[in-house]
């Protein structure tokens, strides 16, 4: 695994770890680690930081309804 992938993930796991303690908002974390940590171009990048965020949304959303927190 080179530099940039594990920069890249170490990121990523801070940035998972601020979404989950402060909500949305992920994709304006998200693309500057796509963009200049990986590499990625912007283009790319943006789409990506799309389908992250929602991923990560509907992941706590599942959580929270199988811990019974919607009514």
């Amino acid at each position: 695994m080179t530099t940039g992938a594990v920069i890249s993930l170490a990121f990523a796991l801070l940035i998972g770890l601020t979404l989950g303690a402060l909500g949305g908002g992920g994709s304006i974390l998200t693309l500057p680690v796509f963009v200049y940590v990986a590499g990625i171009p912007a283009q790319q990048a943006v789409a990506m930081s799309l389908v992250v965020v929602g991923a990560t949304s509907l992941l706590g959303a599942g959580l929270h309804w199988w811990k019974g927190n919607f009514t």
